[in-house]
């Protein structure tokens, strides 16, 4: 007899959820029904009436800059610097570096070696330390930056995160 009670109870709530699920399927795509209560109908505001209260007072003084009188304030001399002449610097041929961009390292936690995925002039690249990209090579990877040599100069290339 105890059992029967107990069946009866738990047929009656799985045929409840049943029918709860089947209702949202069938009410699925149609709109929701307007709100049909009186009390939020009939308000009406009106605009034109409304005042700005807020006066501004832009005319205080600046609170990080020292209380200065008028008499102690100095007037600065002009003054004349004339430059040494230094050595002048040679002009180095600056590098064409192409256009690189680093997604990212592949490795695992025990191994210090990874695998770099980066983007050289729209090419994919997937390259290991001392391996070279065209005539990029891959110095260095971490997590976070790329060091790559191009015409005997290294760069630090940062990750660029692409949506």
């Amino acid at each position: 007899m105890k059992g029967k009670k107990i069946n009866i109870i738990l047929i009656t709530a799985v045929i409840l959820i049943w029918s709860v699920i089947i209702m949202r399927f069938v009410n699925f795509g149609k709109p929701p029904e307007p709100n049909e209560n009186p009390a939020f109908n009939n308000k009406t505001y009106d605009t034109d009436h409304i005042e700005d209260t807020v006066i501004l007072l832009l005319d205080y003084p600046d609170p990080f800059i020292k209380q200065v009188s008028v008499q102690q304030k100095a007037i600065p001399a002009k003054k004349t610097i004339q430059k040494k002449a230094g050595p002048k610097k040679e002009n180095i041929n600056a590098v064409q570096w192409p256009k690189i961009i680093y997604g990212g390292m592949i490795s695992q936690p025990e191994d210090d070696n990874g695998v770099g995925i980066f983007v050289v002039d729209n090419k994919k690249f997937i390259c290991c330390r001392s391996d070279s990209a065209g005539l990029v090579m891959v110095q260095r990877i971490t997590s976070d930056t790329l060091y790559i040599s191009y015409n005997n100069t290294v760069k630090g290339i940062a990750k660029t995160i692409v949506k």
